[in-house]
């Protein structure tokens, strides 16, 4: 049954203590579940559990409009208002049957999520108020009207900012330790890699889909892109499929086929538009949720163990079957065809959010290369965050110093781990105005100009772009002129 207390702290505490059970109990997919629960967090009073762990380094608390949380919750009733509006059984059946649209290990959280604030969001949509409204009055929303995604409402009461009694806003303190806690994890390497070579057999968790597919995983030193052994005689090393001897040679198919091919592995160090970040349409669709259901929803699992990204689809890496939808014709792809012996060598180490300092301090130490192993092609492509950050500021843009002494680390690291006959491109940044003038006067999926969005997310201080997802011309060309200036530092070192 629905109700209009979203409160209920007792239940808060069993879901969250089941909820830890469970995963550890199922390990292996934890950063799946840490995901899903993040994301659904906000729309039940986790906070009121009245729990306070104590990360090392605490997290900041939400942004005073409501941050990840107001924006959420108000995506999610966007979509249930216009699948409502798409039943003919109206409001109250669309909120009964919605978390049937997920997949059965999904449906447990979207209940769980849901029933709290089932009632108040019924009663806001039956009132026609807007999504904003309504997550105003779930007191999720902290700057309403001012933060409005919708046209706003006429006529609208106002509302105070609900605290929990230390003062946090909700769900801020335990969600800033479950968002510590899942970043602590966060290493950029395959979960499942048994003996720890940096490949693993799983596709998903920093897996195949990432690099190249380990084809023994109780042997490190077997793995894409070693050296042959004994010229893989009787085993394949460098699980490329090539091993094994021809009857009437004394050299192996490896040594035949290979040696002198000059080849080389591909390795790319990046953002989210090196791993290819990407949420489906569909997924943010009401018609298309009410008229597909399920299949919406289907790849979710996999989406979320790939932190939205799809590497197997990049312009860098993508190794999957084309279709006319999901064109595939990747650096990697063409490299491969060029030399077979080759096949599995690459590696997608992009990271969504990633800039130069992160690369240097972190991204390049996380890949897997050594000086014994083939040599690689190795592409830098950080192309926007140095300018393009969540800070809401110029003032947070990589300095040109800065961003200088950042490159030249994440090359002296490169130096120390890629074998001889390796080599680097640099990839400069993009002009990210770009983005703006195709994307501004365009409709959102989820039904309102896509510079509505932009102008939501700033006002909320979450757009992950402010300088070039602004409708402000002279911030976004600000943006620009620094980013030439950080990609002159390259032809600098070059130089």
């Amino acid at each position: 049954p629905m109700s209009n207390d979203p409160s209920g702290p007792f239940f808060c505490c069993c879901l969250f203590v089941f909820f830890v059970s469970f995963v550890f109990y199922l390990r292996v997919r934890f950063l799946m579940f840490f995901r899903v629960f993040l994301s659904l967090s906000f729309l039940f009073n986790v906070a009121q559990c009245q729990m306070t762990p104590a990360p090392p380094t605490p997290a900041p608390a939400l942004p005073s409009g409501g941050g990840v949380a107001c924006a959420t919750c108000t995506v999610s009733v966007s979509l249930l208002r216009s699948l409502s509006q798409l039943d003919p059984n109206g409001p109250k059946s669309t909120l009964d049957h919605v978390c049937e649209k997920f997949p059965t290990k999904f449906f447990i959280f979207c209940e769980a999520a849901l029933a709290p604030v089932a009632g108040a969001i019924l009663d806001g949509i039956l009132a026609d108020h807007t999504p904003d409204r309504i997550c105003a009055d779930l007191r999720l929303c902290h700057n309403y009207p001012e933060c409005s995604l919708w046209p706003v409402e006429q006529a609208h009461d106002d509302v105070a900012p609900f605290v929990s009694a230390n003062g946090q806003l909700v769900g801020s303190q335990l969600w800033d330790y479950l968002k510590h806690l899942f970043e602590s994890l966060a290493m950029h390497e395959p979960l499942l890699d048994l003996d720890q070579d940096g490949y693993s057999k799983s596709h998903t968790l920093r897996g195949a889909n990432w690099r190249g597919k380990d084809c023994d995983d109780t042997n490190s030193h077997r793995y894409p892109g070693a050296t042959a052994a004994d010229g893989d005689a009787s085993v394949d090393s460098n699980c490329n499929g090539i091993y094994g001897s021809p009857p009437d040679s004394s050299s192996t198919y490896e040594e035949l086929w290979c040696d002198g091919t000059d080849q080389l592995g591909f390795v790319v160090l990046g953002d989210s538009a090196s791993a290819h970040f990407e949420i489906p349409p569909d997924m943010l669709n009401a018609t298309a949720i009410y008229t597909l259901g399920k299949k919406v929803f289907a790849g979710l699992e996999s989406l979320l163990e790939d932190e939205m990204d799809w590497p197997m689809r990049s312009a860098y890496t993508g190794f999957a079957q084309s279709s006319p939808s999901a064109p595939v014709h990747s650096v990697y792809e063409l490299m491969r065809e060029r030399n077979l012996c080759i096949h599995r060598d690459f590696q997608n180490m992009g990271v969504n959010g990633a800039r130069s300092g992160a690369c240097n301090s972190t991204i390049v130490n996380h890949f897997s290369r050594k000086p014994t192993d083939h040599p690689a092609l190795v592409v830098v492509s950080l192309i926007g965050n140095d300018v393009c950050n969540g800070h809401h500021s110029l003032s947070h843009m990589t300095s040109v110093d800065a961003f200088r002494n950042a490159t030249l680390g994440t090359l002296a690291q490169l130096d120390a781990k890629l074998a001889p006959g390796s080599h680097v491109l640099l990839i400069g940044l993009a002009d990210g105005e770009v983005l703006w003038n195709a994307m501004a006067n365009r409709t959102h999926p989820i039904g309102v100009p896509t510079s509505s969005v932009y102008a939501f997310l700033n006002c909320l201080k979450i757009n992950p772009c402010w300088v070039w997802l602004n409708h402000d011309a002279d911030v976004r060309a600000a943006g620009t002129a620094h980013a030439r200036k950080l990609s002159a530092v390259y032809q600098d070192i070059i130089e």
